[in-house]
């Protein structure tokens, strides 16, 4: 979307892609995943949304978000799968209401899975990404901390 009169440019994306991990990955993400078979070609599946809003009122923040899904196929059934993502809010006014709501919001919704993701999350965050000129930092995350499962319901 572009020169709208709320938005001046707005845009969503999704994909979803599947595939063959190549060597050089595999190895990448046996890092964190130690279920993952170096041996072996590792077949993918990931997905993804994210988000960039641009509003025309600079009294409005632009606000921006990444979530995806990854999973690996372990043969025999078995799956390594995670998300990852995050979202940020760049204010051009700060408006410290608008930033404590943000992150008010995101908070609750770590919350509701574990409540020390929030803090785990910003921290890295804070510490990987803060932007001085900014003026609020944003929230991440890289990983969801499973072992191999059956699906991300199991899970």
């Amino acid at each position: 979307m572009e020169d709208g009169a709320v938005f001046e440019k707005a845009g969503v994306n999704i994909s979803a892609i599947h595939g063959t991990l190549s060597p050089v990955a595999v190895r990448e993400m046996r890092a964190r995943h130690s279920e993952i078979d170096v041996d072996k070609d590792c077949k993918f599946f990931a997905c993804g949304i994210s988000s960039v809003i641009h509003p025309r009122n600079p009294y409005v923040p632009t606000t921006h978000f990444n979530f995806r899904y990854f999973e690996v196929d372990l043969g025999k059934g078995r799956k390594c799968w995670w998300y990852g993502g995050g979202s940020d809010l760049t204010p051009y006014y700060l408006f410290e209401d608008d930033a404590k709501h943000f992150h008010q919001q995101l908070k609750m919704a770590c919350d509701k899975h574990d409540p020390t993701y929030y803090a785990k999350f910003k921290k890295w965050c804070d510490e990987y990404f803060f932007l001085k000129h900014r003026g609020s930092t944003l929230i991440c995350f890289i990983t969801r901390p499973v072992t191999a499962c059956d699906s991300p319901i199991s899970g």
